[in-house]
């Protein structure tokens, strides 16, 4: 019987054989392409898991979606975009140009040469932490809140002259009454019979406790003492003592910051 030879236009192998036996497949080498949906060597996504080990350029727009493990030298580069998305582990050197976009959770070990933008400013941040300024007080006197509603709540006043809030840093929430600790002569004083802690004009600051929560109406001869996140430089002759505190550049030890539940 005579030889046939067959052409695989979707494998690109050429098999020839003689009646019902192979002799022969090849199949052509070279670069092909990424198969698409309507023939081969057309661009399409790609999406699902891949190991890809060794060597790889991409070069154009690229999408990969779904878990995706590259080792090896990966060059990335010609989308000005590049996003990254679910979970991706990167090994060995990799370049990344244009724009990158990354989403879901990131894990680079080995360091980070150049820069991450936006940049990140530890210093302030540390000194907000760090701030722990005590003030004291007689200056007492008695007043009311009214809500929106209507409803009046009776306080007893305590006014710190020379006193301002510390400055939180950009994306930090308002100061309110859970930033300080309170005392009077002596006693902790609850957050949840604090009405509210405010600044006011003339650089002074008030703490307004609740009246009926509190149980009794404050004395000048009272010392009401908060310690908390006031500005340090606003110190006056009634500063009775402070917390050193200390300008960071880096952050030399590990730091621990143990967050408790609330008493409002």
């Amino acid at each position: 019987m005579p030889n046939q030879v067959n052409v695989n236009t979707t494998t690109n192998q050429v098999t020839v054989t003689q009646g019902v036996t192979q002799i022969v497949t090849v199949t052509a080498q070279g670069p092909q392409g990424v198969k698409g949906d309507t023939g081969p060597g057309l661009s399409a996504p790609f999406t699902g898991s891949a190991i890809i080990s060794g060597s790889m350029d991409m070069i154009g727009r690229t999408s990969i979606g779904g878990p995706t493990f590259i080792t090896g030298s990966t060059i990335i580069s010609g989308s000005t975009t590049t996003i990254i998305s679910d979970s991706t582990i990167i090994t060995g050197s990799t370049t990344i140009t244009g724009s990158t976009v990354i989403t879901g959770s990131l894990s680079v070990s080995g360091g980070i040469t150049g820069s991450i933008s936006p940049s990140l400013e530890l210093t302030p941040i540390i000194e907000y932490l760090d701030t722990k300024v005590e003030r004291e007080t007689s200056d007492v006197s008695q007043t009311s809140f009214t809500d929106a509603t209507g409803n009046v709540t009776l306080v007893e006043a305590a006014i710190f002259e020379s006193a301002k809030f510390a400055t939180q840093p950009s994306g930090f929430p308002p100061i309110e009454k859970h930033d300080f600790q309170y005392f009077i002569n002596g006693v902790l004083i609850p957050h949840s019979k604090v009405h509210v802690i405010s600044e006011l004009s003339g650089a002074r600051v008030g703490v307004y406790f609740n009246r009926d929560l509190l149980g009794y109406t404050l004395e000048s001869t009272d010392v009401i003492t908060v310690i908390g996140k006031f500005n340090p430089s606003a110190f006056s002759s009634g500063f009775s003592n402070g917390f050193s505190r200390h300008v960071y550049s880096m952050v030399t030890d590990l730091v621990t910051l143990i967050f408790n539940k609330r008493d409002f």
